[in-house]
């Protein structure tokens, strides 16, 4: 990065990194910057954060086995493809 003005690109790339490792404090400085003033990234990262939330969840086994054979609807598969999908355009905007 050459300044601690970033673009959409570097800040996508900033944020995969820090959700791996710690960043240095300029990053990170240049991340929330980014962040408050881009309004797609900023909706990308809240829908980030979700994902990594939801992905968090790790049922017991009496849940798991109560789960067994059961899928998400596919209207339900259909949105999360849909959002996955917007981050991917927010992201490489």
């Amino acid at each position: 990065m050459a300044g601690w003005m970033i673009n959409c690109k570097e800040y996508a790339t900033l944020i995969s990194r820090s959700s791996d490792q710690s960043i240095p404090f300029w990053e990170w400085v240049s991340m929330k910057i980014h962040e408050f003033l881009c309004p797609s990234c900023r909706q990308a990262r809240r829908q980030i954060d979700a994902i990594r939330s939801a992905c968090r969840f790790t049922p017991d086994d009496a849940a798991l086995a109560d789960m067994a054979g059961k899928r998400l609807s596919d209207e339900a598969c259909q949105q999360i493809k849909s959002e996955l999908h917007k981050i991917a355009k927010a992201i490489d905007s």
